[in-house]
Formats: C-alpha cells, structure tokens, sequence
C-alpha cells in the first residue's frame, strides 16, 4: 500500500515538472513580442514579406520625373494673360508680307478702262505665268509684287485708286479703293491699299 502510494506521488511529480511554463513579459520580452509570433511583425505578416513589400517601391519613376520637368516647362513659357503686346512673333511675321516695288520710271501711266481690258485678256491665260505675260504686254509692270507671288497693278487718282490684283491661285479681281484706305495684316500692322506701304507699332493702327 505504501509502495503504490510513493509511485502515484513521483508520476504526478514528473508530469508537473515536464508541463512547461506559460510565457510572460519580462523586461526582456515586450507586449509586441508576446503578441506576434517568431519571425512576424505586429500585423501578423511575415517579415521577411514586408520587407521584400518595401523594396519593391521606388522613390519616383524616370518618366515621372521628366513630366514633372516638361510640366514646368511649359508653365513658364506660357505668355502673360491679358496683355496686348504679348503677340506670337512668328504670326505676326507671317501675316506681314514682303513687298518688291517696281521703280516708278518702269511704270506705266494706266487708266481703269486699260486695267479692265487686261483683266479680260488674262482670263483667257492657261496658268498663272501666261495671266502676267498678258497683263504685262497691256500694262505694264505691275506696281508692286507681294512674296513674289501676288502681284499689284495700281492706276492712282487724287482720291482713289483701281487695283488690278492677280492672286497666286491665278484668280483676277478689280477693284477701286479710298486713297487713304489701310487693311489690317495683323493686330500691329497695316497696309495702305493704293501704295503698298506697310506701317508696323501701336501708334500706326489708330
């Protein structure tokens, strides 16, 4: 009897020394660690995945980059809104055109009648260069030629003048204008319809 109550003792002995012990937090162990366990982070993920997670984001792409800086770019190269004499250079360059004038001792004195007889003759001209020939044979030079195409012919009164004009397309318009008639070419320039002239500025289109 004393025998089978020594050995019930050591068993229930062995079995609380080998149950081991709950763990708790020390000042080695922190509450993260006790709540996350080996090899996780706080959230419960693998550390080895966050950090692979983290690697994978760069700071900025190269072609981010080179549209932020087109971007700015153009930002700066906008002209300033609101203002009159902001006006694109290259339109207003190609609006004006370029005037050859023919000396006036090359001239010759015409009348309206002369002009409307050389605009029929040329109407009947197969392109543009035989539509010249024909002008040229009845009248003469023509006053001016405007970028070498659009060509002039002027006969000039006190008041007015009749313009003969032939365009590069080939087609003929006769037409009588104020001698102190200007056409606008652009917001800053314009032309005087029975000389030819060009006056460029602010002051020059009152």
């Amino acid at each position: 009897m004393k025998l089978s109550l020594l050995v019930s003792i050591c068993v229930l002995g062995a079995v609380a020394c080998g149950k081991p012990e709950p763990k708790t937090a020390t000042a080695e162990t922190t509450a993260a660690d006790l709540a996350a366990p080996e090899g996780h982070d706080e959230a419960g993920r693998s550390k080895s995945n966050a950090d692979k997670s983290d690697l994978g984001k760069p700071e900025a792409t190269e072609g981010a980059k080179a549209q932020a800086a087109a971007d700015a770019k153009s930002t700066d190269n906008k002209p300033t809104s609101g203002d009159p004499l902001a006006v694109d250079a290259s339109l207003e360059a190609g609006a004006v055109p370029t005037i050859e004038r023919t000396p006036a001792k090359e001239l010759r004195a015409k009348t309206r009648g002369m002009l409307e007889a050389a605009m029929k003759a040329a109407q009947s001209a197969k392109d543009v260069d035989g539509a010249v020939k024909m002008i040229v044979a009845r009248v003469g030079k023509p006053t001016w030629t405007e970028k070498g195409q659009r060509r002039v012919w002027v006969s000039a009164e006190k008041t007015q003048c009749h313009r003969l004009v032939l365009e590069t397309d080939g087609s003929l318009e006769l037409e009588t204008q104020p001698a102190s008639e200007w056409k606008m070419l652009s917001a800053l320039t314009k032309q005087n319809a029975c000389t030819g002239e060009i006056r460029r500025g602010i002051d020059s289109v009152k």
